[in-house]
């Protein structure tokens, strides 16, 4: 779920400042002062919208956050039967703890998605960017839930899940910081995109070592090694990343400017032109 919805994003955030640049670029050629409309437009949501004239107009981002958030409660609390939290003697179900703490993480990342359905159709008056930061509480409940899903745990999975929700954690900062950002960055997009992804490639990692094939011997040996499997993992989502960057330049016909926007590369000619018309 997060490999697929990391690919989404950083395929939204290409095609989402393709079309800011188109927007941008007819400010500058209409008239009246530039900077005074520019200021005026809205920032983005934290979803992305399906390309299209129709598929734009419904919000499937939110509404998939939705239905994975009530399947994902669904899945851990009906189908394993472990709804009972406390037994008949007032104790806490230990075997069921786990799955309480993945019902929190399910329940917030459906709750972003229903805020996301308010803001779009406009149902009651929320704050502005108020979608990213019940994101960034998403991933805040979750890197606090995982920091603390480590009591009696082997150190091979202290390791596991300590790189996790460091990782967990970067990425909330990264959406708070876009709340009191007073311009959203394309590399700051493309950036959440990635640690979304190793989210999803790590889990697989942490899955494949404890509970794969060959689970992994609790030895100092593997145990160092996880940092460095992290770091090609890392490595990875980065040279991946810069390919479809250098793909959508090429193809597209954008560049990166210096203020991290995707601007459309035009001639000195038509530079020209457009600044006759908006003098």
């Amino acid at each position: 779920m997060f490999l697929s919805l990391s690919l989404w994003w950083f395929l939204g955030a290409l095609i989402r400042t393709q079309h800011h640049s188109r927007d941008t670029r007819g400010l500058h050629r209409s008239s009246g002062p530039v900077n005074t409309r520019l200021k005026s437009r809205t920032y983005a949501p934290v979803w992305f919208q399906c390309p299209g004239k129709t598929l734009s107009k419904i919000p499937i981002e939110p509404i998939v956050k939705v239905i994975l958030g009530i399947l994902g409660v669904l899945g851990e609390l009906v189908l394993s039967k472990a709804w009972t939290l406390i037994n008949k003697d007032g104790d806490f179900v230990a075997e069921n703890l786990n799955n309480h703490s993945h019902t929190a993480m399910y329940c917030f990342f459906g709750l972003s998605g229903i805020v996301d359905l308010m803001m779009w159709y406009n149902l009651m008056p929320l704050p502005p960017k108020c979608d990213y930061l019940i994101f960034s509480a998403c991933f805040w409940v979750e890197g606090f839930l995982f920091y603390f899903h480590l009591r009696g745990h082997s150190e091979i999975s202290v390791r596991l899940h300590t790189i996790l929700y460091i990782v967990i954690f970067v990425t909330a900062a990264a959406f708070l910081a876009d709340v009191f950002s007073t311009r959203q960055q394309s590399l700051f997009t493309l950036m959440r995109a990635i640690l979304l992804g190793l989210q999803g490639t790590w889990f697989l990692q942490i899955a494949f070592v404890l509970y794969g094939p060959n689970p992994w011997k609790n030895t100092p040996s593997n145990v160092e090694f996880l940092a460095v499997a992290f770091a090609w993992h890392l490595f990875v989502f980065l040279a991946v990343s810069l390919v479809l960057v250098a793909m959508f330049n090429r193809f597209c016909g954008k560049k990166f400017t210096t203020d991290n926007q995707l601007e459309e590369t035009i001639s000195d000619e038509e530079a020209g032109r457009i600044l006759l018309e908006t003098s």
